[in-house]
Protein backbone atom coordinates (compact mmCIF):
# COMPACT_ATOMS: atom_id res chain seq x y z
CA UNK A 1 0.00 0.00 0.00
CA UNK A 2 2.70 2.76 0.84
CA UNK A 3 4.07 1.93 -3.18
CA UNK A 4 0.45 2.91 -4.15
CA UNK A 5 0.30 5.73 -1.98
CA UNK A 6 3.51 7.30 -2.62
CA UNK A 7 3.10 7.41 -6.40
CA UNK A 8 -0.39 8.62 -5.75
CA UNK A 9 0.15 11.52 -3.99
CA UNK A 10 3.51 12.10 -5.00
CA UNK A 11 3.51 11.26 -8.55
CA UNK A 12 -0.13 10.98 -10.02
CA UNK A 13 -1.78 14.12 -8.05
CA UNK A 14 1.24 16.63 -9.05
CA UNK A 15 1.12 15.29 -12.62
CA UNK A 16 -2.63 16.19 -12.73
CA UNK A 17 -1.97 19.54 -11.52
CA UNK A 18 0.47 20.23 -13.75
CA UNK A 19 -1.39 19.22 -16.50
CA UNK A 20 -4.34 21.27 -15.53
CA UNK A 21 -2.13 24.30 -15.45
CA UNK A 22 -0.77 23.89 -18.83
CA UNK A 23 -3.93 23.64 -20.15
CA UNK A 24 -5.00 26.93 -18.60
CA UNK A 25 -1.94 28.57 -20.02
CA UNK A 26 -2.85 27.54 -23.25
CA UNK A 27 -6.53 28.99 -23.25
CA UNK A 28 -8.75 26.24 -21.73
CA UNK A 29 -9.08 27.51 -18.52
CA UNK A 30 -12.72 26.09 -17.96
CA UNK A 31 -11.35 22.49 -18.68
CA UNK A 32 -8.35 23.30 -16.18
CA UNK A 33 -10.87 24.50 -13.32
CA UNK A 34 -12.90 21.57 -13.97
CA UNK A 35 -9.86 18.96 -14.01
CA UNK A 36 -8.96 21.21 -10.18
CA UNK A 37 -12.00 20.57 -8.70
CA UNK A 38 -12.63 17.10 -9.63
CA UNK A 39 -8.41 16.22 -7.88
CA UNK A 40 -9.74 18.87 -4.62
CA UNK A 41 -12.70 16.47 -4.66
CA UNK A 42 -11.11 12.91 -4.73
CA UNK A 43 -8.65 14.97 -2.02
CA UNK A 44 -11.45 15.34 0.01
CA UNK A 45 -12.59 12.24 0.59
CA UNK A 46 -12.85 10.13 4.04
CA UNK A 47 -10.22 7.64 2.78
CA UNK A 48 -7.34 10.48 2.00
CA UNK A 49 -8.17 12.58 5.71
CA UNK A 50 -4.87 10.55 6.79
CA UNK A 51 -2.63 12.97 4.25
CA UNK A 52 -3.35 15.96 6.43
CA UNK A 53 -2.16 14.61 9.96
CA UNK A 54 1.07 15.05 11.11
CA UNK A 55 2.17 11.65 10.34
CA UNK A 56 1.47 11.65 7.16
CA UNK A 57 3.91 14.91 6.63
CA UNK A 58 6.41 13.22 8.37
CA UNK A 59 6.71 10.12 6.01
CA UNK A 60 6.67 12.50 3.42
CA UNK A 61 9.42 13.71 4.66
CA UNK A 62 11.29 10.96 5.26
CA UNK A 63 10.46 9.53 1.74
CA UNK A 64 11.82 12.93 0.53
CA UNK A 65 14.80 12.06 2.27
CA UNK A 66 15.58 8.95 1.08
CA UNK A 67 15.59 9.77 -2.48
Amino acid sequence: MFEVAERFYMQLIPQAREIAEKSAADGMAEQARQVGAVIESILARPEHAWKASSGAKRIKAEVEDSQ
